[in-house]
C-alpha cells in the first residue's frame, strides 16, 4: 500500500504526523507515539475514502478504499446469499 503519512519523533519532545511527499507536518504535536500512530492511520483511511459506484448496482456510496466496493445494501444481500449457499452445500458449521 502507498503510505502517504509517517509518524516522526519531534526533537522538542512528543510526536507528530508528517506527509511523506513534501515533509510537511500535518498534525499537532502529540504526547505519545500511539496517539500519533492513531492519527496517522486515520489520515491514511481518510485519504483513501471517496464516493464510488457500487460494483453490483452502480449506486454511488461513500467507499473507504479498494477493499470497499459494494454499497451496504448489496453487501447485506450478498452475505445473505453466502449463508444460504453454505447451508445448502452442507458446509455450514464446518
Amino acid at each position: 500500500m502507498d503510505e502517504r503519512y509517517e509518524v516522526v519523533r519531534a526533537h522538542i519532545g512528543g510526536w507528530f504526523v508528517r506527509r511523506r511527499a513534501d515533509g510537511a507536518r500535518v498534525s499537532k504535536y502529540l504526547s505519545t507515539a500511539m496517539l500519533a500512530e492513531n492519527a496517522c492511520h486515520r489520515m491514511e483511511r481518510e485519504s483513501r475514502a471517496r464516493v464510488r459506484p457500487c460494483l453490483r448496482c452502480g449506486r454511488k456510496f461513500g467507499s473507504e478504499g479498494a477493499h470497499n466496493r459494494l454499497c451496504d445494501g448489496c453487501r447485506s444481500r450478498c452475505s445473505t446469499l453466502d449463508a444460504q449457499m453454505l447451508a445448502t452445500s452442507g458446509l455450514a458449521g464446518v
